[in-house]
């Protein structure tokens, strides 16, 4: 953690990825650490019930009933991406092997991400009209 990293397994592949995470997170973290289990290295030792009651409390504290736990790491890429972040630094974050797969499931861009686009393209030296009103 004192990189700003978290290491996490992956449950479907067993991979352990590494998730860069932001300040407050680090402050939530290291408050854990001071109350861990002495050579044990995981923060949280939660059973699945427990975390579906815990996630049951927080959607409603936030008003979000609908909201399941993929959900998020769907809102995480599609925001990532609609940001400008590449698709192969959110494949990595999200621990997605194919950037296919990501651009398919997660490539779902808002009206200012596409208008920002064409405004990229409308810069572009090539762009030019001749006295016709032609593109040369």
């Amino acid at each position: 953690m004192s990189a700003g990293m978290v290491v996490v397994k992956q449950e479907k592949t067993g991979n352990m990825v590494k998730i860069p995470i932001c300040s407050k997170l680090m402050e939530v973290l290291r408050f854990k650490l001071r109350f861990r289990v002495l050579g044990d290295d995981r923060l949280f030792h939660v059973t699945i019930r427990a975390f579906q009651k815990a996630w049951k409390r927080a959607r409603a504290k936030a008003g979000y009933e609908w909201a399941r736990p993929h959900d998020m790491r769907h809102f995480f890429c599609s925001f990532l991406l609609n940001k400008g972040v590449d698709h192969m630094t959110v494949a990595e974050l999200s621990g997605h092997k194919s950037v296919n797969l990501l651009k398919e499931r997660y490539g779902h861009y808002d009206e200012e991400t596409l208008k920002k686009a064409i405004s990229v393209f409308e810069g572009c030296p090539q762009m030019t009209t001749n006295s016709h009103g032609h593109v040369g």
